[in-house]
């Protein structure tokens, strides 16, 4: 018997061995003012369905990038578990899993008017 495996691609995460990438869409208000961003996306949440609340202390910039510790995919170890291994395909009860890493795609606005450029010209010098 030959059995292979491929993985799909998801649409909100990418895998690079057990971490997982995420890639946050955030407008640049909410990059300004740092703003508390939850994983979630068209109300989907987290492969295993939680939601993962994530906080920052300083402005979020295109190259900003959050390690959330744990919230990776869980590492096997062998003869652990076998069973739900079995019927699940991971191991849901180890407690070892990778990281999350957390990217921002920020979403400049096209166009602002003379009135709001001084505006922002006044709040940011």
């Amino acid at each position: 018997m030959i059995l292979q495996i491929v993985e799909v691609p998801h649409r909100d995460f990418k895998r690079n061995g057990n971490d997982l990438i995420y890639t946050a869409k955030v407008n640049l208000l909410q990059s300004l003012l740092a703003e508390p961003i939850s994983i979630v996306r068209n109300i989907q949440t987290t492969l295993d369905g939680r939601v993962i609340t994530v906080s920052f202390d300083q402005i979020i910039s295109p190259q900003s990038k959050k390690l959330v510790e744990n919230e990776g995919m869980p590492i096997l170890k062998d003869n652990e578990y076998a069973e739900d291994k079995l019927k699940f395909g991971y191991d849901r009860r180890s407690p070892e899993k990778g990281n999350l890493i957390v990217r921002f795609d920020i979403n400049f606005p096209r166009y602002i008017p003379e009135e709001d450029k001084r505006t922002l010209r006044n709040i940011l010098s």
